[in-house]
């Protein structure tokens, strides 16, 4: 059998990748959800535009745009959701 060292009385190294791993993530998440948000508003925004014009009798020349835009929000807002949701899954109870 091999010999054993005496353990040493140097302090152990923490590794912070871990910690630092998370906040990236975190951060990464924020910034998607921010993206989500501002589309969101841009969407809504020009969907009211849309049906206010409708209400003042004219005609809405950009209806599939304007729905492309709303499907393309929700669809980012959904997949931000459910980020969040599936990390939430994960965390230990009573976090």
């Amino acid at each position: 059998m091999p010999h054993a060292n005496k353990p040493s009385n140097k302090k152990v190294l923490s590794f912070t990748m871990v910690k630092d791993g998370i906040e990236s993530q975190l951060v990464t998440s924020i910034r998607e959800v921010v993206t989500s948000n501002n589309e969101l508003v841009l969407a809504l925004d020009r969907l009211r535009r849309s049906y206010r014009m409708l209400l003042a009798g004219k005609p809405v020349t950009d209806a599939e745009e304007v729905l492309w835009q709303v499907e393309g929000a929700l669809h980012d807002a959904e997949r931000s959701k459910n980020m969040f949701a599936s990390h939430s899954d994960h965390e230990p109870q009573g976090a």
